[in-house]
């Protein structure tokens, strides 16, 4: 029988958590302007050794109190959120007895509002990014934060300690490199994907 077979199951659930609504034009090339529904996906990766990882947070409660004033108020005026309370991330995976406590790390592929909006609920998850993404918005704050589609209260208030950028290969000497390098293969695809302005270089030699 080969390795293959003798590996540890990882399982991906996805979740949708809400989703907004937005021309499709400004999103897609060659789309129309004709308003249409994007959800907000979340994967939970079960690693029999390693954990619980989520990829993305979705969007939650606290992007309608973040949205409540000008100028923030533009952002969910412009891409309307819908979201019922049991679709949040927390209480999906509170349904099947996952406890937020055991997310261990969070992969996040960019910083929108739907894939940042959860990581409050996870108090003892590490992140995982490309610091050219956060570097690109951190400093943003008025309008030309939510022009990029930013919220900084979505961000954890200790963000900066527990985040890892896939671009210091010397933060990653005491991960499982195997986990790593598959963590930061999802963060690159994300942003490859979302043909995203900002690319990370990674250099593994």
């Amino acid at each position: 029988m080969s390795d293959r077979h003798n590996q540890p199951r990882v399982e991906v659930t996805w979740f949708k958590t809400g989703y907004c609504t937005h021309p499709e034009a400004i999103a897609l090339q060659g789309g129309s302007w004709k308003s249409v529904e994007f959800p907000a996906l979340v994967a939970l990766i079960q690693h029999p050794t390693i954990g619980n990882i989520l990829f993305d947070t979705g969007y939650s409660e606290r992007f309608f109190r973040e949205t409540q004033q000008f100028p923030n108020r533009l952002y969910a005026l412009t891409t309307p959120v819908y979201l019922q309370p049991e679709e949040s991330v927390i209480h999906q995976l509170q349904q099947q007895g996952i406890a937020p406590e055991s997310i261990r790390y969070i992969v996040i592929s960019h910083f929108h509002a739907d894939h940042i909006g959860g990581l409050e609920d996870f108090p003892n998850a590490e992140f995982i990014c490309a610091q050219s993404a956060y570097d690109a918005v951190k400093q943003k704050r008025g309008l030309w934060a939510v022009k990029a589609g930013f919220l900084a209260g979505l961000l954890p208030s200790d963000f900066e300690q527990r985040v890892h950028f896939v671009e210091q290969k010397n933060e990653w000497q005491h991960y499982p490199n195997g986990l790593i390098r598959a963590l930061i293969c999802l963060a690159i695809a994300a942003l490859w994907r979302l043909n995203y302005r900002v690319m990370p270089r990674v250099n593994w030699d």
